[in-house]
């Protein structure tokens, strides 16, 4: 947590693949805000790094162009009822 109210987590996935060196890479930055008790504002951003013929996008493999890197983004509130 960087603040009572903001917390921030980062995470890096990799993904070997078999007979294969392009073994894709997966960034995540995620940003969670508390605005009440019960509700917050949300960010995530992921970022799919390919080589080769890899197709990992940020959905998962097949997402992306063949060797192309990917970037997404989602941001939203959400109430917890």
């Amino acid at each position: 947590n960087v603040t009572p109210a903001f917390a921030l987590t980062g995470a890096a996935y990799y993904t070997q693949t078999k007979a294969s060196d392009n073994d894709p890479w997966m960034f995540v930055l995620s940003g969670d805000y508390a605005l009440s008790k019960r509700t917050d504002a949300y960010l995530n951003v992921a970022y799919a790094r390919n080589k080769g013929n890899n197709t990992f996008g940020v959905g998962g493999f097949g997402t992306a162009e063949a060797g192309s890197n990917q970037t997404g983004a989602v941001v939203g509130i959400r109430h917890r009822f």
